[in-house]
């Protein structure tokens, strides 16, 4: 790979990693997963009053005809 070497620098640059306990990751989902749980009720509660506003079936409205 001599096209690379004139490219780099004097030094490459090092690769590290993040390492946590695997209860880490599961407190983390389980705190996701209870988020979404509690949204998806708020969510669902909003969308039943908009759509229950005024009556689930709103009256067909009355056309009046002109007088003759």
């Amino acid at each position: 790979m001599n096209w690379y070497q004139d490219r780099s620098g004097p030094l490459l640059p090092q690769a590290w990693i993040l390492s946590v306990p695997l209860w880490v990751y599961r407190a983390l989902m389980l705190a996701w997963a209870l988020w979404l749980a509690f949204a998806l009720l708020r969510w669902l509660k909003w969308g039943w009053s908009c759509w229950s506003r005024d009556g689930y079936w709103k009256p067909k409205p009355k056309i009046e005809e002109p007088a003759a």
